[in-house]
């Protein structure tokens, strides 16, 4: 693969470079050609796609091509420098892209890159495993920093009602991250009363509106929850990053490295003040590497594993309750737990086998009885 300046999306036009990439991916993760090597090229297609994808539109975009580079391209593609040469190229690396995604999804079936439940198996192994979330969220409410450390304080609160939020309502950590709330009530989280909240999201809110979000998701939160919410929005949140400049509920403690692209500054924008769903989701990966024994950390996406597996450990076959939990469609829940199908049945086979070798036992007994009751 060419080495040099990669800063622009002209490279998306180069079919060889782009192949090399995801070959990259799939060493660097055991030759597995996994799902997101797979949606990476299908995203680069769509910005390829002939009228409608972005680069594609974009023809001045072969102008910021590194010069060192132009003898290479000009080999790919002669006349990529002027507009019909440019789209040209787009289709030509598209077809090329396609070409090879396919071949490499249907040589094996798509693999995973990692096992998902591997950094939450301490959890998941346990008899209970809510109980384990339960216990975490608990030891982090004991672990208090001295108040006068107060950035640590601030963010301690926070980060106790982030958690009990995640397991009362295992919402995806994206929710969390574009959560507000607002005085008057118009936010995502509303005070009904002292001590009382509940939240409240529109079918638009979610990124599966088209699937399993077609209605509002408007729920009480927990009472256990409420009074940390009072705290965190007295104590805490007015002195986290952004309290004054935007709704979100939920704010770093300290200012990160500033990543906004030079474009968006050019063009007057600005990113949303806030915790992002990427920050929370390492904060929670440190928390339960933490306060969790033996623990290497797991994400918020896992807490809804947990609490959909704990659910159908006890509820054998309840698979429409999980899915109102974790606010999703029944079809995606039979999906990914369809492996616990296979448990539920061989239980119920354990339990009928015990309750046959009950009534035969107890057919044994009253035959012996039967057959002694007589005369010597």
């Amino acid at each position: 693969m060419l080495v040099g300046c990669a800063d622009t999306l002209a490279w998306l036009t180069d079919p060889e470079a782009l192949k090399d990439y995801a070959k990259w991916l799939e060493r660097r993760s055991g030759n597995t050609f996994h799902n997101g090597i797979h949606v990476f090229l299908q995203t680069v297609e769509s910005h390829l796609r002939p009228k409608t994808g972005f680069v594609w539109l974009r023809p001045d975009l072969a102008e910021t091509v590194d010069p060192g580079h132009h003898e290479h391209w000009n080999r790919q593609s002669p006349g990529w420098q002027d507009v019909e040469g440019w789209r040209a190229r787009c289709e030509a690396t598209r077809a090329a892209l396609r070409k090879y995604r396919q071949f490499r999804a249907g040589k094996k079936p798509i693999g995973k890159s990692r096992n998902p439940v591997e950094r939450v198996a301490v959890v998941l192994n346990d008899e209970f495993p809510l109980k384990k979330l339960v216990e975490f969220v608990n030891t982090l409410e004991r672990s208090m920093p001295p108040p006068a450390h107060h950035r640590d304080y601030c963010a301690w609160i926070r980060d106790v009602v982030l958690c009990k939020l995640l397991v009362s309502n295992p919402l995806r950590i994206g929710q969390y991250a574009a959560m507000t709330f607002r005085a008057d009530g118009s936010g995502h989280l509303v005070r009904v009363g002292p001590g009382r909240y509940r939240l409240n999201f529109e079918p638009s809110d979610f990124k599966n509106e088209k699937g399993a979000a077609t209605h509002t998701y408007s729920v009480a939160v927990d009472d256990s929850v409420a009074p940390w919410i009072d705290r965190y929005l007295t104590e805490a949140r007015p002195y986290l990053v952004g309290a004054d400049e935007t709704n979100r509920f939920f704010l770093p403690a300290a200012k990160g490295p500033q990543k906004t692209p030079q474009f968006l500054h050019d063009e007057g924008l600005s990113q949303e003040v806030g915790y992002k769903a990427d920050g929370l989701s390492c904060r929670v990966k440190k928390l339960t590497s933490l306060y969790i024994d033996a623990c290497p950390g797991f994400g918020p996406h896992s807490f809804r594993h947990v609490i959909a597996t704990d659910h159908l450990r006890r509820n054998p076959g309840d698979y429409l309750t999980v899915a109102t939990l974790l606010h999703d469609k029944l079809e995606t829940v039979l999906k990914n737990y369809s492996h616990l199908k296979v448990q539920d049945g061989l239980r119920h086979l354990s339990s009928g086998i015990q309750l046959a070798q009950e009534q035969l036992a107890a057919a044994r007994g009253k035959h012996t009885t039967q057959s002694g009751s007589g005369p010597v």
